[in-house]
């Protein structure tokens, strides 16, 4: 099926025509290419001019063998004037200039109705809602949650842990100073180095020495120095949550930064549940010869 530029070039040709000899007192050579390409519209005079070169008629080029586009616009060119053909003069309906602008004229029309129609539905649909970001949880919250779960189910502790042995756990040392804030539950010392990292560290009321357990309950966050002074003996926690000072703690006055917090209560963890379990504190008591 040749379109309207396939069916002129091959008059063209056939006539041994240029684009140049076909566009002279018409269009541009440019032009033409661009029809002859389907890359332009030409109106209908220049078309009609077109055709008189070419030796054919105008009816040529709005055959039925156009493509369903041009049949489109044909057939509605005929309804168009078999519409007008009854109550207009015979001049206007033989002026196809007329004719062509009526109906380019309804052409625009139609378009610019569709356009208010679309627009209409456009406004009365439904916008759907906008759906929630899920919320981005780091990695310690799902720990948090995970180890909830396990102690809701698993609530009695256990002293100590065989299968793990002396083996250090980074998820404990990293959880128990996440539940405390990253701050000594002695002193509350919170400091930090130039990168960002807690002086803090995690430490285990009944010792990993003796295959302690890495239950979270078996955990406190302590400052270097407190650290220290826990895993020695020179201090612990009552059941109070109290720190109570060992017998063994020196007198010298270098020691009073842990004998002045003796009998003050512990900063301990928001979650009850994370809290220092009697079990533990009980056993570090009795390791250090401490009892309330």
């Amino acid at each position: 099926m040749s379109t309207l530029g396939q069916k002129i070039r091959e008059l063209r040709m056939r006539l041994g025509l240029t684009q140049s000899d076909l566009a002279a007192g018409l269009i541009t050579p440019s032009m033409v290419s661009q029809i002859e390409h389907d890359k332009a519209n030409s109106s209908y005079k220049v078309l009609e001019a077109i055709a008189t070169k070419l030796e054919v008629s105008i009816e040529y080029f709005l055959s039925v063998h156009q493509p369903k586009e041009e049949e489109t616009i044909l057939s509605k060119l005929l309804r168009l004037y078999a519409s007008f053909e009854t109550c207009l003069p015979r001049h206007l309906l033989q002026d196809k200039s007329f004719l062509l602008s009526v109906f380019m004229w309804r052409q625009k029309k139609e378009v610019a109705t569709c356009k208010v129609s679309v627009s209409e539905e456009v406004s009365r649909e439904v916008k759907p809602r906008a759906r929630r970001k899920p919320v981005v949880r780091n990695r310690m919250d799902l720990m948090v949650e995970k180890e909830k779960e396990r102690l809701f189910v698993n609530p009695e502790p256990q002293l100590t842990d065989p299968k793990l042995g002396r083996r250090r756990s980074n998820k404990f040392r990293e959880f128990v100073k996440y539940i405390y804030g990253f701050a000594c539950a002695v002193c509350g010392s919170a400091l930090r180095d130039h990168s960002g990292n807690p002086e803090v560290e995690s430490a285990h009321f009944y010792p990993k020495s003796m295959h302690g357990s890495d239950d979270v309950r078996n955990g406190i966050c302590l400052c270097r120095n407190h650290h220290w002074a826990f895993d020695a003996g020179l201090f612990s926690i009552s059941n109070n949550y109290e720190i109570m000072i060992g017998k063994d703690l020196p007198p010298e006055p270098a020691y009073d930064v842990i004998r002045k917090w003796a009998g003050k209560r512990i900063r301990l963890p928001k979650e009850l549940i994370f809290r220092p379990h009697r079990l533990f504190m009980e056993a570090h008591r009795t390791w250090i010869g401490l009892q309330p």
